[in-house]
C-alpha cells in the first residue's frame, strides 16, 4: 500500500503565556480526522469518527516573529474497506493505529512583513521529520467467530455462495470489529518487517486569533 496519510480538518487550541507575537513558548492540543490514500481507499462519504480520529499535543518555541520550532506527539487511526469501492473480488479491510513523534519548523505570515502582527486570520505552513509505530487490525470474522463470505450480489453472508445450503444463508454484513492483528504478517509483497517508520509531515493552514493569548489553527496536512 502507499504510505500517504492525509490529515484534514485538524484543529488546535494554542495556549500562550505572553503576547502571541513575542518570543514565547506555546502548548497546543490538536484534534481532527484522517484519510488513508492507498490501494484500499476510504471514501469521505464513509466518515467514521472513531476509525478516522486524530489527537496530538504539541510544544512550540518561537525564534522570532512568526517563526517557530515545534515538537509533537500524536495518536491517529486510519481505515479502509474494499466494500466501500465495490471490490468484492479482493474484499480487504483494515484499521491501523499509529503513534507518532514529530519535530519541525512552522511559519506564520502575521510576522509584520506580509501581514501585521495583529491580523485576525493568518496563513501558516510547517514541515518537519517524524518517527512512528503502527498496529494493523482487520475484520475477518463475525461476532460468533465465523468467517465472512462475499457473494457476487454484493452481500456478506454466513455461508459460501457454493455451499449446498446456500439458500438458507443469512446476510450478516461485517460487524466492524477489527479483531485480528496482522501487524507482523507478510500480507503483501514488499511489506517492511518493522512496525516502525519515518515520515515527513507537512501542513498548510490558517491561524485565527482569538485574543492576545489564544488562537485556533485550522490545518490541512499530509505525511
Amino acid at each position: 500500500m502507499k504510505k500517504w496519510i492525509l490529515i484534514a480538518g485538524a484543529c488546535s487550541v494554542n495556549l500562550a503565556v505572553a503576547q502571541q507575537d513575542l518570543h514565547l513558548n506555546r502548548i497546543s492540543a490538536y484534534g481532527g480526522l484522517t484519510r488513508y490514500l492507498g490501494e484500499i481507499e476510504q471514501k469521505w462519504s464513509e466518515v467514521d469518527a472513531h476509525g478516522m480520529a486524530l489527537g496530538a499535543f504539541g510544544y512550540q518555541r518561537f525564534l522570532g516573529y512568526g517563526t517557530s520550532v515545534y515538537g509533537q506527539v500524536g495518536m491517529l487511526r486510519l481505515q479502509g474497506n474494499d466494500l466501500d469501492n465495490g471490490n468484492l473480488g479482493r474484499a480487504l479491510n483494515f484499521r491501523s493505529e499509529l503513534r507518532t513523534l514529530e519535530l519541525g519548523f512552522r511559519t506564520y505570515l502575521d510576522n509584520g512583513s506580509l501581514l501585521n502582527y495583529e491580523a485576525r486570520i493568518a496563513p501558516f505552513f510547517s514541515v518537519g521529520a517524524g518517527y512512528g509505530t503502527y498496529q494493523v487490525l482487520v475484520d475477518q470474522r463475525n461476532a460468533t467467530g465465523g468467517r465472512y463470505y462475499y457473494w457476487t450480489d454484493g452481500s456478506v453472508r454466513n455461508l459460501s455462495e457454493s455451499d449446498p445450503n446456500a439458500l438458507a444463508a443469512s446476510i450478516t454484513g461485517q460487524d466492524g470489529e477489527f479483531e485480528t492483528d496482522v501487524t507482523d504478517l507478510a500480507t503483501e509483497d514488499g511489506k517492511p518487517s518493522s512496525a516502525s517508520y519515518f515520515f515527513i509531515p507537512a501542513q498548510v493552514g490558517l491561524k485565527i486569533r482569538l485574543s492576545g493569548r489564544f488562537s485556533l489553527d485550522l490545518a490541512y496536512g499530509f505525511n
